[in-house]
């Protein structure tokens, strides 16, 4: 609709909207059901900030420009720390699912390697699994051993699974033990930290076997996983006393 003109008293003429939207101020108004409303001018093309649409827009820059000043000001939210006790229960279910896969992966391997006897390894930590020293475990202690025991076994796993090509196709699933007794061993080291624990040296590197043969392989393999698979059982009850100790 085209802009009217509207005459001021003062004899002057302005443009405005319709009328409709529009009233003309004069001295004296007329009545009417609507409000007096003053004549709008017609937006400045030139300069697009003026006018009513302008001025929201900047009330809304000056509005934003506030709240990030706020959020500049106000301190950074920092997420909350894990508890010890949570974060040992944590390992402790790591610690579970590794003994299934372990378990599982042995099955398989007796399956494809029988190999009749009793397989030992010298190099291997002894197990001292009886309810005595389980209920005499303490926090450091307890911990301190767990962490050695775990760095030996991934040692020999280490070895093992360099020699794995041997006896494809499960050098596949020696990887993915590797990796569960890598990401174990450093979530046990971080949770010492944590308690501010000393943490135990490197054990001596086993002396494995030199000569890589299906034989040594098939044999350690037989050994590392019968004693492998009896370490993560006591480990789990091992924690599950650290826990209630803490």
């Amino acid at each position: 609709m085209p802009l009217q003109g509207c005459l001021h008293s003062s004899q002057t003429l302005c443009f405005a909207w319709p009328a409709t939207f529009c009233r003309v101020l004069t001295s004296r108004p007329e009545p009417s059901v609507y409000p007096r409303v003053s004549c709008l001018r017609p937006p400045d093309v030139s300069q697009p900030w003026r006018g009513p649409v302008g001025d929201i827009g900047c009330q809304l820059i000056l509005a934003l420009l506030s709240l990030w000043e706020g959020l500049q000001a106000a301190p950074l939210l920092k997420p909350k720390p894990v508890e010890p006790r949570a974060e040992l229960d944590s390992i402790r279910k790591m610690t579970n699912l590794l003994l299934v896969d372990t378990k599982k992966l042995y099955h398989h391997f007796k399956a494809k390697y029988p190999a009749e006897g009793e397989h030992k390894l010298e190099t291997l930590p002894t197990l001292s699994m009886n309810a005595v020293d389980l209920a005499n475990i303490q926090v450091a202690s307890g911990l301190a051993k767990l962490s050695v025991d775990l760095h030996i076994y991934q040692r020999h796993f280490d070895w093992l699974r360099k020699a794995a090509h041997i006896v494809r196709p499960l050098d596949h699933e020696f990887g993915t033990i590797h990796n569960g007794i890598e990401k174990l061993n450093k979530r046990m080291e971080h949770l010492m930290t944590k308690l501010n624990l000393q943490r135990p040296s490197d054990p001596a590197l086993p002396q494995m076997p030199t000569s890589v043969t299906q034989w040594s392989v098939v044999q350690t393999g037989h050994a590392l996983f019968h004693n492998f698979h009896l370490f993560l059982d006591w480990a789990s009850r091992v924690l599950v006393v650290v826990q209630a100790r803490m």
